[in-house]
């Protein structure tokens, strides 16, 4: 609601400013007040939506994604942190440790194993390196294609009978480099989010191994 509102303020804001040039007889600087308008609330709109999709405020259910669906999800011990409320930080980094050494019969050949498994899979391999390179490669060529395409332009430019055409041009451009910014940064976050989320198990795992060693040299 609070965002509908901003976007409701926002378009009344332009109507007014608008309405009130036009009263002064200014129509051409109304114009461009409305495409200028127009455009920063649609640059507005793609800043809010990538916000909430890579930093979620939704509060964790349990124990399990708190921990954030790391790769070997299904897992036995994984599925038992369903049955877990988050508590406090230190609490929850306890009893994932507590779940790893159950989950491995506090064997510690077992926990260097799963550990092994999960650094492999968490590391970059060929196959992610080349994909990053062809993104990196060709990310700048597709937005020259983008905006020296007459139709895609066309498509997004908000055309107002008497606004400045360097005006419309210009925020057209940067809608569409607003809008290539956010696919972008949607396809490389969402592809090597994974890796980061399983470093935290990493060195849980880690931790867990030297605490049993110390506990089997005491």
């Amino acid at each position: 609601m609070k965002i509908l509102g901003v976007f409701t303020g926002l378009l009344l804001l332009v109507s007014i400013i608008c309405s009130f040039l036009d009263s002064l007889g200014l129509k051409s600087i109304s114009a461009d007040v409305y495409v200028i308008g127009s455009n920063l609330i649609v640059w507005i709109a793609i800043l809010i939506v990538h916000k909430s999709a890579f930093s979620s405020k939704k509060k964790p259910n349990n124990l399990e994604e708190w921990l954030d669906n790391p790769i070997c999800e299904g897992e036995g011990f994984l599925t038992d942190l369903k049955k877990l409320d988050v508590k406090d930080l230190i609490t929850n980094l306890e009893r994932l440790q507590v779940a790893l050494l159950v989950y491995c019969n506090f064997e510690l050949a077992k926990l260097r194993m799963l550990g092994g498994y999960i650094k492999t899979r968490s590391t970059e391999g060929s196959y992610e390196i080349l994909l990053r390179t062809i993104l990196t490669i060709l990310s700048g060529p597709i937005f020259l294609f983008v905006i020296r395409n007459p139709a895609i332009v066309d498509a997004l430019k908000v055309n107002q009978s008497g606004a400045n055409e360097v005006v419309m041009d210009i925020t057209t451009i940067i809608t569409i480099f607003t809008m290539f910014i956010f696919f972008v940064s949607i396809a490389v976050i969402g592809f090597y989010s994974n890796n980061k989320r399983n470093k935290l198990l990493e060195e849980l795992i880690q931790a867990a191994i030297e605490n049993l060693k110390d506990h089997k040299s005491n």
